[in-house]
């Protein structure tokens, strides 16, 4: 009975002052972000026929984009500590969806290469 209750009152919190709605926007960006990410490495053969890669140069590639995650996280913590979560959160998801499109339309290796990184960071 008491798990009952409290699941109850996790949810009543969720849903007041709209945090429910935020924790799920920020969710979903989250597994969009990771999700392409992860997407990557499956998406290779093709992308290496596409633009004709070599093993070595698709691996850069995904070496690319790691590296640009990785280099983008302080960056992004001292603009959200600077400009706040909220627009950080909601300027990243645009730029990332912008890079993406990119990456979708790139007709050279080397656009290919620069939005990956974008879109990494």
């Amino acid at each position: 009975m008491g798990y009952v209750s409290t699941a109850a009152s996790v949810v009543r919190d969720l849903r007041s002052e709209g945090r429910g709605r935020i924790l799920v926007v920020v969710a979903f960006g989250w597994f969009l972000s990771i999700s392409v990410r992860m997407v990557y490495p499956a998406l290779l053969p093709y992308i290496r026929e596409t633009y004709g890669l070599t093993l070595t140069t698709a691996g850069l590639l995904l070496t690319v984009l790691w590296t640009a995650y990785a280099l983008g996280q302080l960056p992004a913590g001292i603009l959200g500590d600077w400009l706040g979560d909220r627009p950080l959160l909601v300027a990243s998801q645009l730029l990332a969806a912008a890079m993406l499109a990119l990456v979708v339309i790139a007709d050279s290796a080397a656009v290919l290469y620069a939005a990956t990184a974008l879109f990494g960071g």
